[in-house]
C-alpha cells in the first residue's frame, strides 16, 4: 500500500516531467488528468503547517504543472496578461479570507483559506490558460480526457463485479461509505475519485465530447472505429448505476443541438434553478407538490429528492443567521448528520453571499466568454467546441443547486475558452484569414445549394 502523503509527493516530479513533452498542451492535459484520475482521494493533514493549505489531489499536479512550466517552459509565461476580468476570483479569495476572520478562526486560517482557494482555483486557471489557451490547446485537452476516460472503463468493470476495492488496495483506505456504492447484487464503481457519481459524471462528459466534440479526430487516430469510442465511456456510464449523470448526459446533448441555433439557451436553465433555490430560501414549498404527483414513479429516488429537499431547509437557518460571510470552514461545507451534494449550499454556507456571487460570476461570465468565441468563429470546430462547453457550464450551474457538476475538467475547459477569446484579440492577422476562410466556405455551400 503506498501512503497518501508519499503518493501526492511524488506525483509533483512526475507532473513536472510530463511538462517537457514538446506539445505543452498534451503536457499539461496528461499531468492534470492522470492525477486527477489515479491520486487517492478523501484523506487530509499532510502539511499542517499554519498558513498552509493541505495537499490533495486537486492541487499536487497543479504545484508540478507551475514547477515544471518555470523549469522547462519560462517563455509560457509571457502569452499570460492579467484581465479585469480576473478581479472576480482575487473578489473570491478576498471573501474567502474575511469569512475565516470574522468568524474568529484567526489570521493564520483565513490565509491558508485564501490561498487553498488560489492553489485549487485560480492557479489551474491561469495555467490552463497559458498552456490550453488556443483551439489546437483545448482540442488536444478534450482529446485526453475522452482517451483516458476509455481507458478507465475496464477498472469500472472490475469493481462493478468485485466491489470497490482498488482505491482501499492501492492506499490503504476507503474514501467514502461503502454501503452507498452497494447496488442489489453488484456495486457502483468508484476507482480513484472521491465518490461513483462523480466517476459517473466524468464517463457521462467523456461520452458527449468523443459523440459531438472530438469524433472526426478519433477517426484519425483510429479509422472507422474512431465513431464508436463514445460507447466505451458510455458503458461505464452505465455500470455506474446513477441516474443524475445519465440525465445530465441527455440534458447537455440535448442543449449543445439546441444552442447550435440558438446559444441564448444557455441562460434558461440556469436561471429557472437559481429562481427555484431563491423561492426555497423565502419559505416557498413548490416542489413538494410535484413530489406527490410523480411518487408512483420510482419510490427510492423521489426519498433520495426529498432528502436533498430537507437538507435545503436545514441549512437555510444556517446559512442566513451569517448570510454575508458564511461560517468559513464550518464542517466543511456541510451539517453533520445533514449531507448534501448541493454545491451552492455548500458555498453558502462557507462563503456566505458575499463569496458565492464572486465565484459563481467568473463560471457564468466564462460562459458568456464561450459563447463569444463560438460567435466570433461561426460553423468551424472551434465554435462547436466553444458551444459544447458553454452546454455543460449552463447544465453544470443548474446541477449545481441540488447536486454536483461543476468539475475541475469543466473549469479547465472554461479557462481555455477564455484564453482562446484573448487569442483572437491578440491575433488580428489569423482571425482576418480565419474569417475570409468561412466566407469562403459559405459562397461555396450557398452556390452547391442552387
Amino acid at each position: 500500500m503506498i501512503p497518501y502523503w508519499a503518493a501526492l509527493f511524488a506525483y509533483i516530479p512526475v507532473a513536472m516531467l510530463l511538462m517537457m513533452d514538446r506539445n505543452a498542451a498534451r503536457g499539461f492535459s496528461l499531468a492534470y488528468l492522470i492525477g486527477l484520475m489515479f491520486l487517492p482521494a478523501g484523506e487530509a493533514g499532510v502539511l499542517n503547517l499554519p498558513g498552509v493549505p493541505d495537499l490533495s489531489k486537486e492541487n499536487a499536479p497543479v504545484i508540478g504543472i507551475l514547477l515544471g512550466t518555470i523549469l522547462f517552459r519560462p517563455e509560457a509565461f509571457d502569452k499570460f496578461k492579467l484581465t479585469p476580468f480576473d478581479l472576480i476570483f482575487f473578489a473570491a479569495m478576498q471573501a474567502s479570507f474575511m469569512s475565516a476572520y470574522v468568524n474568529d478562526n484567526g489570521v493564520r486560517f483565513a490565509i491558508s483559506e485564501a490561498f487553498g482557494l488560489f492553489l485549487n482555483r485560480v492557479l489551474p486557471i491561469m495555467l490552463a490558460r497559458i498552456h490550453l489557451g488556443t483551439p489546437g490547446g483545448l482540442k488536444t485537452f478534450l482529446i485526453c480526457l475522452v482517451l483516458l476516460g476509455a481507458a478507465y472503463v475496464p477498472g469500472a468493470l472490475w469493481e462493478f463485479r468485485m466491489s470497490p476495492q482498488i482505491h482501499t488496495t492501492t492506499y490503504g483506505y476507503f474514501q467514502h461509505v461503502f454501503q452507498q456504492h452497494i447496488r442489489g447484487n453488484f456495486y457502483r464503481p468508484i476507482l480513484f475519485f472521491y465518490h461513483a457519481l462523480a466517476l459517473a459524471r466524468f464517463f457521462a462528459v467523456c461520452t458527449f465530447f468523443a459523440l459531438f466534440i472530438v469524433r472526426k479526430d478519433l477517426v484519425r487516430l483510429f479509422g472507422p472505429y474512431g465513431n464508436y469510442v463514445f460507447l466505451i465511456p458510455l458503458f461505464g456510464l452505465l455500470l455506474s448505476q446513477s441516474v443524475s449523470p445519465c440525465i445530465m448526459l441527455a440534458l447537455i446533448s440535448g442543449l449543445y443541438l439546441i444552442m447550435r441555433r440558438f446559444p441564448l439557451a444557455a441562460y434558461v436553465l440556469p436561471t429557472i434553478g437559481f429562481v427555484w433555490m431563491t423561492f426555497m430560501f423565502m419559505g416557498w414549498e413548490l416542489s413538494y407538490t410535484a413530489i406527490g404527483k410523480f411518487a408512483g414513479i420510482s419510490t427510492e429516488r423521489i426519498d433520495s429528492f426529498q432528502y436533498r429537499l430537507d437538507a435545503i431547509h436545514e441549512y437555510k437557518s444556517i446559512i442566513l443567521n451569517r448570510f454575508g460571510l458564511g461560517h468559513s470552514g464550518f464542517g466543511h461545507g456541510r451539517i453533520e448528520g445533514r449531507a448534501t451534494d448541493s454545491q451552492l449550499l455548500i458555498e453558502l454556507l462557507k462563503g456566505g453571499i458575499l463569496g458565492t456571487l464572486a465565484q459563481y460570476l467568473w463560471w457564468i461570465g466564462s460562459m458568456y466568454y464561450a459563447l463569444r468565441v463560438a460567435r466570433r468563429a461561426p460553423g468551424t470546430g472551434l465554435a462547436n467546441m466553444a458551444l459544447a462547453i458553454a452546454a455543460y457550464t449552463s447544465i453544470a450551474l443548474t446541477f449545481s443547486v441540488v447536486d454536483a457538476g461543476m468539475e475541475h475538467f469543466l473549469l479547465l475547459s472554461l479557462a481555455a475558452t477564455y484564453g482562446i477569446h484573448n487569442w483572437l484579440d491578440t491575433m488580428p492577422p489569423v482571425r482576418e484569414v480565419q474569417r475570409r476562410v468561412i466566407t469562403a466556405a459559405q459562397v461555396a455551400r450557398t452556390a452547391d445549394a442552387h
